[in-house]
């Protein structure tokens, strides 16, 4: 069994304010935090939806995957929500690296920094877990059965492999949250009470740590 660390990015925003400066500077921060506090026992892997084939991420000592999937529209089945893209880049990187089944696969979204290593060591610790995440609604706060912080989690891949947004009537992280109540057996979930990890909540910038 293999664990994967994909590192999802997108410098060049399609939606929302164009912090260009910002971003660059959020995701050297973020990259070089998160790679240091990687183990050696996960192989790391950044993939890249706005660039053709080269950006200032080629600085750091990783495998990166460009893919061009910002430039899809938001339409079909595949695309109904704002994490779709995203969701298709990490399928692409399974696929590219012929990542298996039992494999576990560390998501973390690319800008959001991380201060401690610890989740890393909690995945390492419980291979025999399929799902590993922290149960919370991270516009406000709130512990509930269907919230999940979509920013860091792991899974094993068989699961990412057959998910698909199926709700666009409701956000994202309930969309992928009522997939794992439904098709992973609660015995085979870990929820942690902390991922150590600031994230980046909308326009405004707003930051929480969770």
């Amino acid at each position: 069994m293999s664990v994967y660390l994909i590192i999802t990015c997108c410098i060049n925003n399609t939606s929302g304010i164009k912090w260009g400066a910002r971003r660059r500077a959020e995701y050297f921060l973020a990259l070089a935090n998160v790679l240091n506090f990687c183990p050696p026992q996960i192989k790391p892997i950044i993939v890249e939806n706005s660039c053709e084939n080269k950006s200032y991420l080629d600085v750091f000592n990783c495998d990166i995957v460009y893919t061009n999937d910002n430039s899809r529209l938001i339409e079909g089945n595949m695309l109904l929500h704002k994490g779709s893209r995203e969701m298709i880049d990490i399928k692409k990187v399974i696929e590219k690296y012929n990542i298996q089944d039992d494999d576990i696969i560390v998501k973390l979204t690319g800008r959001y920094q991380i201060f401690k290593p610890d989740f890393f060591a909690t995945v390492l610790e419980n291979l025999e877990k399929d799902c590993i995440f922290r149960e919370l609604n991270v516009c406000n706060s709130v512990v509930d059965d269907i919230s999940i912080v979509m920013g860091l989690f792991s899974m094993r891949c068989k699961y990412l492999k057959q998910f698909e947004y199926r709700n666009h009537e409701v956000g994202c992280e309930q969309d992928f949250r009522e997939f794992i109540n439904q098709y992973i057996h609660a015995d085979k979930i870990l929820k942690v009470d902390t991922l150590w990890l600031r994230v980046c909540i909308g326009d405004n910038h707003k930051l929480v740590d969770v």
